[in-house]
């Protein structure tokens, strides 16, 4: 019974909770503090360069204008740090759908003859066929999961963005 459960809670992980830590996991990395901080710091100045005139201060719009720059350059280089480490994490966690898969499919090949359920006519059913109807059973959920049920839209953030001239 032991090798019933572990090839069960084997095929769940991989295919239904899985995915969903992973999204978890991902979802949580992309959302760097110091990267919301710098495009908060740019919107603010953003809004501080909409309420300076260029023709009456110089100096000062211009200064601000570089500064805006000088933080697009390192959001890009934030975003760009960030989304190289959720890549990374993204790999290492796809390893383990690998991984998990290759144990299904020994333990199928190891157990082929091993009896999961008797009846009383004389068939059986073995872990093969085990294994195949909780796959269909596994999709047939994923299926719901996916198409069927409604997905709440986050709410887009929106920012004003000023075209300077």
């Amino acid at each position: 019974m032991s090798l019933l459960l572990t090839v069960t809670l084997i095929s769940l992980y991989s295919s239904l909770l899985f995915p969903f830590f992973k999204a978890l996991i991902v979802s949580k990395l992309s959302n760097s503090t110091k990267l919301q901080q710098l495009k908060a710091e740019k919107y603010n100045s953003q809004q501080k360069l909409n309420t300076i005139s260029a023709k009456d201060e110089y100096a000062k719009f211009i200064k601000l204008e570089r500064a805006i720059k000088k933080l697009d350059d390192e959001i890009q280089r934030e975003a760009l740090k960030t989304n190289q480490f959720v890549a990374m994490i993204e790999k290492y966690l796809g390893y383990t759908t690998y991984i998990s898969t290759a144990i299904l499919y020994l333990v199928r090949f190891w157990y082929k003859k091993h009896v999961v359920q008797s009846y009383s006519n004389g068939r059986s059913l073995g872990i093969g066929s085990y294994l195949f109807l909780l796959g269909q059973l596994i999709s047939g959920m994923k299926f719901i999961f996916e198409h069927i049920t409604v997905k709440a839209k986050q709410p887009e953030k929106k920012v004003d963005e000023v075209k300077t001239k």
